[in-house]
């Protein structure tokens, strides 16, 4: 399986960030509490629902904004 793109609104700190995955080894760079975890958490979130979350769906939602409006969406590529 290969990660090809992971969008995410509203999902702590990223309010609409879209991550594109290239062929190969792809490296996650940045400052402390740039997001970077919380990004490994979404493709969890993504692939086992609200159980791969270390807290509750509601503590999830980016700061001041609606629940509903959390989204995370993983696209990915199955060999075959």
């Amino acid at each position: 399986m290969q990660l090809i793109e992971l969008n995410m609104r509203n999902f702590r700190k990223h309010t609409d960030r879209k991550v594109m995955f290239t062929e190969g080894l792809n490296v996650v760079r940045s400052e402390n509490e740039g997001g970077k975890s919380t990004m490994y958490e979404a493709i969890a979130y993504a692939l086992g629902g609200t159980r791969a979350l270390s807290t509750s769906l509601e503590q999830a939602v980016t700061w001041g904004e609606d629940p509903k409006t959390l989204r995370v969406s993983l696209q990915v590529e199955s060999a075959g």
